[in-house]
């Protein structure tokens, strides 16, 4: 496995909190206020009407802070345990639904500023919008002994107790099945440990671990075999006991937890060249003769998403469930594992025709149940060639590139398996990446016909092979979401199928992360699409049953303007810093460009004829169910790009910066063999456009803001003001008393604001600028309001304000009278500069209004001060 990778995801993940900056204050060379401010969670909010003003059951909030508490509640005063992170800090995210119909999330290790226990992070939810994070984590105190013996830990006899500072070894990438009453965890277990010469060894294995409930604690497997009444110091011998019987009525033991494993040393990725347990262990060097070698992590199981239930194979005469697993070096890995026990079993997968084999005075015929690992069982081989016998069989990736975290299904209404991996470095260009077959053998061909089983002639092109069913994308006025992997797909009670994947942002820094829900449909020619739109579990007056479901549409309600992206792959590669990614200025590290960099969306006008016109020329076809749809895709010089067969449905789109979340959403993608080469195996999908709550006067010098919309967070569309003739803002408000409502933000850009003002002095600091170190507003004792007007008054009632911008003043007026003036002979020319700042926002459309959320109606922008 590619260890610069493996850094990134075994240590403790560290958020950061992020200060709010006060009136006038910030850096022009900083954020827009997406600073990670705001808690709680979005799932208690129901969503209003529709594209086409359909009932449906409630009001939605919409603007930047709604968005931003979605996806930022892991900052250090909202997560002070695991149970406030809800939907963020979840990495490579495995979905289990438990007979209550309960969702459970369990995930790699991570943290946010060292806060929450080392173990498997568990979260929980009722309809896969809101999310509970769990406060113990799965594992508990029980790491697993044999992996601590085997990988060399000096450990004192407490020190297998959770959050040890001594510990360095992390829990990857688990994946839950139950039966038996029982739950069962296969999960990686990560360390690096000192070298006696110096050094580092890096060591990774996938181990099991069994629980008598869906969050835990789980044990490993021989821990509970092995154990003795009385003898658990945490509180848990009853609970042990019980699952120990269980086990044994099922006449299983366990000798020891291991489904594979092996070490690697330094940062190099070269193996230790020593015995384990009788298995020497060779080079992971990316060469033909480690074509059998696999990562030890991401295991999981193989479902028929059509019914829900675990796929059954013989092997031998036993019946056995399928696992895959791996990451970079060789690909993924199938394997198989004994349907009672979850034991790995033998299985010559090398081709040798070898039907059994002894180890340790064992013998074991294919499909027996092994107490070995994998990787045990195959040091028989002939290491030299290749030919790791037991390990599994590569069905995807090689010659180290960048394929792990995958998800192999069946489907039984299509007869296809499909397989997805995440693809490439995880901080920047991750994504998900697709193939079928007919065989769970493979091969594995994406929608364009290549085969993603790698050769040592392309498989330094990876990044352009797999079609890239999710990845980095950017719509037209919306947040930006990327780096998305870490996968599961699961068919739920309800017959929805649920991919869940992890995603990063490209508004906040790299280490914020946050679970995501997608709904799966499979397309006319048998391929998964997904609702790029994150799942979102009402829709009452919209579709049949209320539900995210495929409902009858009619081509009026489909028709209008939508920003589409068509996905994009290639091989090109720049450096990280180069990309304007968020927070990568000063990384230089090479990445694919076409998943690093987010797709931008391109405005496509549907029209009730069935037309196409904008960047993309062609026709629309919708099926007479009301939501099959085919689009006859052309470039704008009338070259055909390919027929994209897919959906269109009832959607809420998260990432809207403003206006109505809810949305029609189409979804498809291309696997015509005659498509233009570089669409064959593209998706292609997109959001209807919110109608505008902005109207502009009919002379161009006016924007209003529509009076039944929410002004929160409004982004304020691109206008042509300048200093000569200044602009002015009104809005009617209920104005705060307390003292402490100081610095609400009703005005802003790039970290800079315009608040209401206040009595309360406040040195401003904006970098580099003429205004740094100066008051932003008058003392009390400089203060002349007029009238007797103060600001900290009980103003009860609306009133009516109105700001002002000139070249040189920014004044405030209450109810038409001088309330407050602020001027470049005040602060020493420093209110130019700012003015200016302001028409360059406003200019580019990146201004946004009443981030404080407050009461605000009646908002008016014009042109002179008017």
């Amino acid at each position: 496995m590619k260890l610069s990778h493996l850094s990134l995801r075994g240590g403790v993940w560290i958020c950061a909190a992020l200060s709010l900056a006060l009136i006038f204050s910030g850096c022009p060379n900083g954020t827009d206020g997406e600073d990670g401010s705001g808690g709680g969670n979005a799932g208690g909010n129901s969503i209003g009407s529709s594209q086409k003003d359909s009932a449906a059951s409630s009001s939605i909030l919409t603007g930047m802070e709604y968005v931003k508490n979605k996806y930022s509640n892991g900052k250090a005063d909202a997560a002070k345990s695991q149970t406030g992170w809800n939907a963020v800090n979840c990495h490579d995210p495995k979905l289990f639904q438990d007979d209550d119909g309960t969702y459970y999330v369990y995930a790699t290790d991570a943290s946010c500023g060292n806060i929450g226990y080392v173990g498997l992070h568990v979260r929980s939810s009722k309809d896969l919008v809101s999310w509970t994070g769990w406060k113990q984590s799965a594992l508990n105190a029980y790491w697993d002994e044999d992996f601590l013996a085997w990988e060399g830990f000096k450990a004192s006899s407490n020190e297998t107790k959770q959050n040890k500072s001594s510990y360095t070894a992390y829990t990857w990438a688990p994946t839950v099945i139950k039966q038996n009453g029982l739950y069962y965890m296969y999960h990686g277990v990560n360390a690096d440990v000192g070298l006696s010469g110096g050094g580092t060894k890096w060591a990774s294995s996938i181990c099991l671990a069994i629980a008598s409930k869906p969050t835990g604690p789980f044990y490993p497997a021989s821990f509970i075999s092995n154990y003795t009444s009385g003898s658990d110091t945490y509180g848990n011998d009853a609970d042990i006991l019980s699952i120990k019987s269980t086990l044994e009525y099922l006449d299983v033991t366990y000798k020891q937890n291991f489904l594979v494993r092996y070490n690697a040393v330094g940062s190099s990725a070269r193996a230790e060249q020593s015995t384990l347990d009788g298995n020497k262990i060779p080079n992971p060097d990316y060469t033909d003769a480690n074509n059998g070698r696999f990562g030890c992590i991401d295991p999981e199981f193989v479902y028929d998403v059509a019914t829900g239930k675990i796929m059954e194979y013989k092997i031998g005469s036993n019946t056995c469930y399928a696992i895959i697993y791996g990451s970079w070096l060789s690909g993924i890995a199938l394997a198989y594992v004994d349907s009672v026990s979850l034991k790995p079993v033998y299985n010559d997968t090398a081709g040798h025709n070898i039907d059994q084999i002894t180890i340790d005075g064992v013998t074991y015929k294919t499909g027996d149940p092994m107490d070995i690992p994998l990787d045990k069982a195959s040091t028989w081989s002939d290491f030299t060639k290749g030919n790791y016998a037991c390990l599994g069989e590569r069905i995807a990736g090689g010659y180290g590139a960048g394929y792990e975290g995958a998800q192999l299904f069946y489907n039984s209404d299509t007869n296809y398996y499909y397989l997805i991996t995440s693809c490439g470095g995880l901080d920047y260009e991750y994504r998900c990446t697709l193939g079928r077959s007919s065989k769970i053998e493979g091969p594995y061909l994406d929608a364009g016909g290549q085969n993603m089983v790698l050769t040592s002639s392309n498989a330094a092109n990876y990044h352009a092979i797999g079609s890239k069913i999710i990845g980095s994308h950017v719509l037209k006025d919306e947040y930006s979401f990327r780096s998305q992997g870490g996968l599961s797909v699961w068919r739920n009670k309800d017959g929805e199928i649920i991919f869940a994947n992890h995603a990063r942002t490209n508004f906040q820094e790299g280490y914020y992360f946050y679970l995501q829900c997608h709904q799966m449909f499979f397309n006319a020619d048998g391929w998964p699409v997904l609702n790029q739109n994150e799942y979102y579990n009402d829709y009452t007056g919209l579709t049949k049953d209320g539900k995210e479901s495929l409902s009858k549409l009619t081509m009026e309600d489909i028709a209008g303007t939508y920003d589409t992206i068509l996905t994009v792959r290639g091989t090109d590669t720049a450096s990280v810093n180069s990309l304007g990614i968020y927070g990568a200025s000063g990384v230089s590290a090479k990445v694919n460009k076409q998943d690093a960099v987010p797709t931008e969306s391109k405005e496509m006008i549907l029209d009730v004829n069935g037309n196409i016109t904008g960047a993309y020329r062609g026709e629309w076809e919708l099926g007479t169910d009301g939501y099959s749809v085919n689009i006859a895709l052309k470039d704008t010089s009338n070259s055909d790009l390919g027929t994209f067969k897919g959906y269109v449905l009832h959607a809420v789109d998260w990432a809207r910066k403003n206006g109505d979340r809810r949305t029609i959403t189409f979804t498809t993608l291309c696997s015509d063999s005659d498509a233009k080469e570089k669409e064959a195996g593209e998706f292609f999908w997109g959001n209807m456009r919110a109608p505008s709550p902005w109207t502009t006067s009919s002379d161009g010098n006016t924007l209003s803001f529509r009076a039944d919309e929410d002004t929160k967070g409004a982004a304020i569309p691109a206008f042509d003001v300048n200093a000569e003739e200044g602009f002015t803002v009104s809005f009617k408000a209920t104005l705060p008393s307390n003292t402490d409502d100081w610095g609400a933000k009703i005005l802003s850009y790039k970290g800079c604001y315009v608040t209401i003002p206040n009595l309360d002095p406040w040195n401003n600091v904006i970098s580099g600028s003429k205004l740094t170190g100066k008051n932003s507003y008058p003392t009390a004792a400089g203060a002349s309001l007029g009238s007797g007007l103060a600001f900290n008054s009980a103003f009860g009632g609306t009133h009516t304000i109105k700001i002002v911008f000139t070249s040189n003043t920014v004044t405030f007026y209450l109810d038409g009278k001088t309330w407050v003036t602020y001027s470049s002979s005040a602060l020493s020319g420093g209110m130019q500069e700012f003015v200016g700042y302001y028409i360059t926002g406003l200019k580019a459309g990146e201004v946004t209004f009443n981030e404080a959320g407050m009461n605000i109606t009646n908002l008016t922008i014009s042109k002179g001060a008017n």
